[in-house]
């Protein structure tokens, strides 16, 4: 059972190989603005480089955001079409809280016009739920976090950035996984400033 993990939200492309619940081969390269230019030839260099094929697929998992309106779409787009021809099962995972992972995390994207991304996870649930801040409303926050470290654009508010690999945090949160029931209707998840926190 071979399934493929695709990560194209923000900065980095996550490419991930699992099989029997054992991650076999990963990307994590800086390619932001042009995932879609170099996600096939990556995705082309792993299957030759594990004797696989598009055929070997089994399911797909994929992040639906938040996150960059391109990029988001970027990867949900080939799963759809992928898990469509192929009949297979398309599942999906927030983009923040695999970047937190299970430890206790803190994570920051910039959303532009002074505003980000931001969630607070531990043990792989949210303590603060996936939203959009003011940086100085997330400056405010992360003090009653100071324990937890931070992933992503930590100079938002005055930490240094974090952009760990994150393929180990696929199996680690596979209870969380959703099965998408209805593949055609999946559409990305962006948040609305009426959602924000506080």
């Amino acid at each position: 059972m071979i399934t493929l993990a695709i990560d194209t939200s923000f900065y980095y492309l996550s490419l991930v190989l699992i099989k029997e619940n054992q991650v076999i081969d990963s990307l994590y390269e800086k390619c932001y603005r042009n995932q879609s230019e170099i996600i096939f030839p990556r995705l082309n260099e792993m299957f030759i480089k594990n004797n696989l094929s598009g055929n070997s697929i089994d399911k797909i998992v994929v992040t639906k955001g938040p996150g960059s309106y391109t990029g988001v779409r970027i990867a949900m787009t080939i799963a759809k079409t992928y898990c469509s021809q192929k009949a297979i099962p398309l599942y999906t995972i927030s983009t923040l809280r695999l970047y937190a992972g299970l430890k206790p995390k803190i994570v920051i994207i910039d959303a532009r016009a002074y505003r980000c991304f931001f969630a607070v996870y531990s043990d792989g649930n949210p303590i603060l739920s996936d939203c959009i801040l003011d940086v100085k409303k997330a400056k405010d926050t992360i003090e009653d976090f100071f324990d937890f470290s931070i992933y992503g654009d930590a100079h938002l508010v005055g930490k240094n950035d974090c952009f760990d690999d994150v393929a180990s945090n696929y199996l680690d949160l596979i209870d969380y996984w959703e099965q998408v029931e209805s593949i055609h209707f999946l559409a990305p998840e962006y948040l609305k400033e009426k959602n924000s926190y506080g």
